[in-house]
């Protein structure tokens, strides 16, 4: 929109002066267009390094573990994107994390500082209006984290991040519910301890990883046992770059594919964190179920496109 402005007054003020004497029109220099900015994948290619926005808070995406080291699911699929990219520019191409959280991660790519966020963002109409997404990587919906012998008084009061699908969606189905904001899960999580909120709204996922942090995670429980929506995470990646959102969602639908094909570093992959002895244990027919679905839409569209690669 910006460039149309600037265009406009371009030609208003090239008109002004030429009311003024044809020589000055003459004597003003246009400068020449300007030559594109790189894309997302020269860029890649010329630095050798995929910059990637996570978070350090989100078990299991994305998370410190007790070592210190900075670990998850979606870490582990960046380190997938950076081995199609590899593979595909034909030069070593290295992992940079960078931390985001749910306030800047949006602008972080649009900006610029990094080249996608792969970690705990739910795909949404209104955020795609901004920024494209990959395909999603795993299934999730809002629930509800409560303490087992808390007593609730006159109201019911539930923490909330600002800004979060999980906000909204609490708001429409519990209307009759105080909504208390808190900076984040481990804010939540402490006022839930104290007393002060009495139910902790997050992504259902995302709550159980943070029960598994407390002394005692039997105190805890998940609730409703159905989520009240079904939210899709998804990779945030620049708009208006095919090349590169064509190498992601490859490199996540050959994982995909893999699991479903029962290839053992794939599975290990995906049960080192969902799996019985997982980080965070989880029913996993949901999740494959997602997988099956996105790999039938991608082959039947490879099937009647021939610009669409089929899956190896």
């Amino acid at each position: 929109m910006m460039s149309w402005v600037r265009q406009d007054l371009r030609w208003l003020i090239l008109g002004c002066l030429g009311s003024l004497g044809i020589g000055v029109v003459i004597g003003l220099s246009i400068p020449a267009r300007a030559e594109p900015a790189e894309t997302v994948m020269q860029r890649i290619a010329r630095t050798g390094t995929l910059v990637a926005g996570t978070r350090t808070d989100a078990i299991p995406f994305g998370f410190v573990d007790e070592a210190g080291h900075w670990t998850g699911y979606s870490i582990d699929l960046l380190q997938r994107v950076q081995a199609e990219l590899s593979k595909q520019l034909n030069r070593d191409i290295k992992l940079e994390l960078v931390e985001v959280n749910t306030g800047n991660r949006l602008n972080k790519v649009l900006q610029g500082e990094v080249d996608l966020v792969c970690g705990a963002t739910s795909f949404t109409r209104s955020r795609d209006l901004d920024v494209d997404f990959s395909i999603g990587y795993f299934v999730t919906g809002t629930q509800l984290l409560v303490n087992r012998h808390h007593e609730i008084g006159s109201e019911f009061v539930i923490g909330v991040i600002p800004g979060t699908t999980n906000e909204l969606l609490v708001a429409q189905y519990l209307p009759l519910a105080r909504l208390v904001n808190v900076a984040n899960r481990s804010e939540g999580l402490m006022a839930l301890e104290r007393g002060r909120i009495d139910a902790l709204a997050g992504d259902g996922i995302l709550l159980q990883g943070l029960k598994q942090t407390t002394a005692d995670p039997d105190q805890f429980q998940i609730a409703p046992q159905q989520p009240y929506n079904e939210e899709i995470y998804a990779c945030i990646l620049p708009p208006n770059q095919a090349d590169f959102k064509a190498t992601v969602d490859q490199s996540l639908l050959q994982f995909m594919q893999g699991v479903l094909n029962q290839n053992p570093p794939d599975v290990a992959l995906l049960e080192t964190w969902f799996g019985p002895s997982g980080v965070v244990p989880i029913d996993l027919q949901l999740l494959l179920a997602q997988f099956q679905r996105l790999i039938d839409s991608y082959t039947a569209a490879a099937n009647h496109s021939n610009t669409i690669a089929p899956l190896p």
